[in-house]
């Protein structure tokens, strides 16, 4: 996790209390409410979320941003692997969803980005064995490069699901 230190330690200060018997200490930038409150908030049920007391303790969703560019001419040699990927990541449990665009900045530049309810099941897809081909498949010729990015989800609303919204923005625009 780059830049992550804040994260880490708040993640090894959760490990730490429940180790002891006792409760983690509210990370910087997570509201009272939402930290203590024993009822949590709902989140979107597109995505089929745990509540967000519980995500900010252990059960964060995951986003995977996947930028690739294809190699010369095999552009549709990754969007084939793809394609037979995506039955198979849609049977690991604790996968959400996932999307596909075309850069309009960068040409040839592809992006994904997958939701998983958490990091088990973000491990569960990494290791699946048809995965790993695929990957080594990318890394061989079909990618002229990528990158990855594995994030957490700290608030997941849009314009009608408002459950998640900032206080700020709640009162902004309802």
């Amino acid at each position: 996790m780059h830049g992550g230190s804040g994260a880490v330690h708040c993640h090894l200060a959760v490990i730490s209390a429940r180790a002891q018997g006792g409760s983690a200490p509210r990370p910087a930038g997570v509201p009272r409410d939402i930290w203590g409150a024993d009822e949590g908030f709902s989140l979107s049920e597109r995505a089929g979320l745990r509540r967000v007391r519980a995500g900010f303790e252990e059960n964060i969703m995951i986003a995977i941003i996947f930028e690739v560019i294809p190699a010369e001419g095999r552009r549709e040699e990754y969007l084939d692997i793809a394609a037979a990927m995506r039955p198979m990541v849609e049977e690991v449990e604790g996968f959400l969803s996932v999307e596909r665009f075309q850069s309009l900045t960068t040409p040839g530049k592809l992006l994904s980005i997958s939701y998983f309810e958490d990091e088990a099941a973000v491990a569960r897809w990494r290791c699946l064995h048809a995965h790993r081909g695929a990957q080594s498949r990318g890394r061989a010729g079909v990618f002229s490069d990528y990158t990855l990015k594995v994030c957490h989800v700290i608030r997941d609303y849009g314009m009608f699901e408002r459950a998640q919204a900032p206080q700020d923005s709640l009162a902004e625009h309802g």
